[in-house]
């Protein structure tokens, strides 16, 4: 279960760095950013699927097993706050390592 939470926390670390920089801070070329980010989510669904199942999105997660009963007799629970921990840290990585000149000034500006 573990390794299983680390795993989906690292590929949604890759996935939210990766849209940070296409979508929010408009890097590379706008024509290919679906597309890489499309590519980047289809090969972490590939390498996580097999061992964890692949669940990123939460809501797609809990949702079936709330509506069964079944919350607290399975470890989903507990993967279902392995996309809000990926997120975090991605953006914080982002924002201490990658970060645009031109975002930050306009981040500061808010």
């Amino acid at each position: 279960m573990q390794t299983a939470f680390i795993m989906e926390t690292i590929a949604i670390v890759v996935i939210h760095v990766v849209r940070i920089s296409l979508m929010i801070d408009n890097r590379g070329k706008k024509d290919s950013n679906g597309f890489a980010l499309g590519a980047i989510y289809s090969a972490m669904v590939l390498a996580c699927g097999p061992i964890t199942g692949a669940c990123f999105n939460p809501a797609r997660s809990f949702g079936p097993l709330f509506v069964m009963n079944e919350v607290g007799s399975n470890g989903q629970f507990i993967m279902s706050f392995a996309p809000f921990v990926g997120c975090t840290i991605g953006m914080a990585l982002y924002k201490q390592f990658l970060i645009s000149e031109e975002l930050e000034d306009e981040l500061e500006e808010l």
